[in-house]
């Protein structure tokens, strides 16, 4: 058994104290079902984009039973299709590209729009209107898609190949552009991945940071722990990315902030590719002001993307890969330090009086073991007082006659990312394509994230991985069929490894919780320590699939995804002790009586292995009641299902509850099994 008072004491007096534990929070089950109606369209599968239109003569009546066809220039697929009796066409599920659309009926010339570009999630519309004459004749026109959606009342904006590839971009990572885009405001799209849950995040419209739904090439793109995005491949490997930001339609669904669909550029029916190399050197580098130096910096940025058709017409492959060094030293720290006659004791110095703190135990003012006076007398602090615990801490702080220290620490990137991609066309009617992405970084951190002073106390090595795979087929069972699935697999794993500074080594009787160097902060002045170690990894499988069908005026879609969901949790913290100077009146002395104001120790299992289903099923039709309106309603079913702990190890806080489980924890901290 635990006693309370038993444990503060001894904590408190080897220079350590307190208990803390983790409030898990237990999840509901509950259901969504939204009901959208609108005078829109429905929505496309993601990664996809779609093409339709009317063909009228001259005259405007509507011309039934034409023949229409689109080909993709880059890679030369081509999708067939005929006008209903309002002589309406509609092609479904098109990969992103360039498209040159023929129109041919009976008794009349043959139209062919060229250059019409289909983006990702876009509803292009293009009509015709054919010329009496010969079926040989041929009437050719440069198309332009139309700026405006008037098909959506879905609120979107794109970031296409060119502003991906010409606009300035630091760390380039595509997600930085998010910002160029009404409604999203701090965009925080990292160069490199710091854990497996670092990635990009933004506010949409109001939303929370981590409120936006992540896809590439159609596959699930996230952390599930945070709902963070993960890093894309290099501007030079994607095509374009779409951000869906508000009134999404019933194919749509997880979280409320956006929707970002990112597509990778595929490979053509010639070669093409790019390299690149970008130098940074702190010769070209302003000094910070507080720094004694220029912090050294040796970044090298650089890669190759390159693709084209393995065969001809058929398979295309584009692949790329980016590299990062970056031999650099940390950001300059400045800390105030103790001074020589501080660290004896004497803190005649000053020009406030200290106090003698109390006992927070016995209420009662700390006294000399030695002598039975009280501690501090006088802004002298007696020997017998001074805490062995401090005298070992600042053994790694720094003197300086100025009282301030300005620290520079090596804190070396690597990063290594690749990308492939690989389209065939297997038929006329069946397109697969795929990719497998890799993203590998490594970096050194002298400065915990509470600490200010590195010299050999805290340091920090992490490992952060990331691995993708997703499958696309289309297939068009008929004109008026068609069909997306997508297969995917995500993989992320971060492992931190910090300095292992023995509780015993600083004189603490405290039992070893964290495998890490224990923190102290002491006021704003100076901080040492250390996060802790920890592991987080994840993999996610994915299966989705979309079948859309025009039959007369209805276009009908549905489709369902099902999510197979898993996080992996090893942490625990290393305990933390604060000197803001509430006890004796100055936070030096605070730290030398070892007279600390508040302190977390983390103790138990800190192991979480979780899973959950994230699955979903929709429907919605497209029902165009005449040219010029149009009904769209759909329906949508997605319940969240709690997370289940394969470990068992999930907690829960009810106060004055005492636990059967596990008998020895804290009154209020009560596990699965309890009451």
């Amino acid at each position: 058994m635990i006693n309370s008072k038993a444990l503060f004491r001894s904590l408190y007096e080897g220079f350590s104290s307190g208990l803390h534990w983790r409030r898990s929070q237990l999840a509901t089950t509950s259901s969504l079902l939204i009901l959208l109606l609108s005078i829109v369209p429905m929505a496309l599968a993601q990664s996809t984009g779609n093409i339709s239109g009317y063909v009228r003569d001259a005259s405007g009546a509507s011309v039934t039973g034409a023949n229409v066809t689109a080909v993709m220039t880059e890679q030369q697929t081509t999708r067939t299709t005929q006008t209903d009796a309002q002589g309406f066409y509609n092609f479904i599920a098109l990969p992103p590209g360039h498209y040159t659309i023929t129109f041919e009926a009976q008794g009349f010339q043959r139209e062919v729009q060229s250059n019409v570009e289909l983006t990702v999630s876009q509803n292009a519309r293009v009509d015709a209107q054919l010329t009496v004459g010969a079926v040989r004749s041929e009437v050719r026109v440069t198309s332009t898609v139309p700026l405006v959606d008037t098909t959506s009342n879905t609120l979107s904006g794109l970031i296409d190949d060119r502003r991906v590839v010409d606009l300035p971009l630091n760390g380039r990572n595509v997600m930085g552009l998010a910002a160029l885009l009404p409604g999203v405001t701090n965009v925080s799209a990292p160069q490199t991945m710091q854990d497996a849950r670092g990635g990009s995040t933004m506010n949409v419209n109001g939303s929370l940071p981590n409120s936006a739904v992540y896809t590439f090439d159609g596959a699930f793109f996230q952390n599930v722990s945070r709902n963070t995005g993960l890093n894309l491949p290099p501007p030079d490997a994607i095509a374009q990315f779409r951000m869906l930001t508000s009134n999404f339609s019933a194919e749509y669904g997880h979280n409320s902030g956006a929707q970002v669909e990112v597509v990778s550029r595929a490979g053509t029916e010639s070669f093409h590719g790019a390299a690149w190399e970008f130098f940074r050197n702190s010769y070209f580098n302003a000094k910070d002001y507080f720094a004694p130096n220029v912090p050294f910096e040796n970044q090298h940025q650089f890669g190759a993307a390159f693709g084209g058709p393995i065969i001809k017409h058929k398979v295309f492959f584009f692949g790329s890969y980016q590299g990062l060094t970056n031999h650099q030293q940390a950001v300059a720290n400045v800390s105030l330090v103790p001074t020589a006659a501080e660290r004896s004791g004497d803190f005649t110095g000053l020009s406030a009086t200290l106090v003698d703190p109390t006992d927070p135990i016995t209420g009662l003012p700390l006294a000399d073991p030695t002598t039975g006076n009280p501690c501090v007398q006088a802004n002298v602090i007696a020997a017998g007082c001074i805490s062995p615990v401090a005298v070992n801490i600042l053994k790694y702080i720094p003197e300086s006659t100025t009282g301030t220290v300005v620290q520079l620490g090596s804190s070396p990137i690597l990063d290594n990312l690749g990308n492939i991609r690989v389209d065939w066309n297997q038929s006329t009617k069946n397109l697969i394509f795929g990719h497998y992405y890799q993203d590998q970084t490594s970096y050194d951190s002298p400065f915990d994230q509470f600490a200010t002073i590195s010299q050999a106390y805290s340091n920090e090595t992490t490992s952060v991985k990331t691995r993708d795979t997703a499958i696309n087929d289309i297939y068009t069972f008929t004109p008026s069929i068609t069909n997306q699935a997508i297969f995917s697999i995500l993989n992320t794993t971060s492992v931190t490894t910090p300095t292992v500074i023995q509780n015993s080594a600083l004189g603490m009787n405290l039992p070893q919780y964290a495998a890490a160097a224990p923190s102290f902060s002491v006021a704003s002045d100076f901080s040492i320590g250390s996060y802790g170690p920890n592991m987080f990894t994840g993999i996610n499988y994915q299966v989705a699939d979309n079948l859309s069908w025009t039959k007369g005026r209805h276009t009908i879609k549905f489709g369902f995804e099902i999510l197979r969901l898993q996080f992996n949790q090893v942490w625990i913290g290393a305990s933390q002790f604060t000197f803001s100077g509430i006890r004796s009146g100055d936070p030096f002395a605070d730290l030398v009586l070892g007279a600390y104001d508040s302190t977390s120790v983390m103790f138990g299992q800190a192991i979480n292995n979780d899973s959950t289903f994230y699955n979903s099923f929709y429907a919605e039709d497209q029902f165009r009641v005449k040219p010029r309106f149009t009904l769209s309603y759909g329906l949508r079913y997605e319940p969240f299902l709690p997370w289940k702990d394969k470990n068992n190890l999930i907690n829960t806080v009810v106060p004055g509850q005492q636990s059967t489980i596990d008998p020895t924890a804290p009154p209020g901290i009560v596990f699965p099994g309890d009451k």
